[in-house]
């Protein structure tokens, strides 16, 4: 797990405060690098289909490539963030019905958060996702960013 340089570091504070949890995987592959190696993808991939949730900390800036990776893969993504919740389209996208998104000073209430969503909260966020996946990809994120800069 790599981190930022914004002070409080999210993914250490997730780090420090999960790894020893047996709910939560961690894989410290240390760091990536512009050319991933195919056991580590492989690896990533089989995590991610099979977790229900997946930690998406922000990374470098405020956003998280891993929320979009998780959708994909058929995961919730679990938002970690520090300074500001940077998610895009917050006026169209309801985000509680969608994902965990959580400020990393309640950290040590996420696990209770995860567990007390119910088998049918957790399929009514891919049922939504489906209504919103448009925004996530290259021509729907583009159309909705021309609309928006045309009103």
């Amino acid at each position: 797990i790599t981190g930022n340089n914004v002070h409080p570091n999210v993914r250490e504070i997730m780090k420090h405060t999960l790894e020893k949890n047996p709910n939560f995987i961690f894989y410290n592959s240390g760091g990536w690098t512009p050319s991933v190696n195919a056991d580590l993808q492989k690896k990533f991939v089989n995590i991610t289909i099979n977790s229900k949730f997946v930690l998406a900390p922000r990374g470098y800036g405020r956003g998280s490539f891993r929320f979009f990776e998780c959708f994909q893969l058929g995961s919730i993504p679990v938002y970690l963030w520090n300074d500001v919740e940077w998610l895009p389209f917050k006026n169209l996208i309801d985000y509680d019905k969608l994902c965990v998104s959580i400020h990393i000073s309640q950290i040590n209430k996420l696990e209770a958060r995860l567990l007390s969503i119910t088998q049918e909260k957790y399929n009514s966020m891919f049922t939504y996702y489906e209504t919103v996946k448009h925004l996530f990809d290259l021509e729907g994120m583009s159309n909705q960013i021309i609309h928006e800069n045309s009103n």
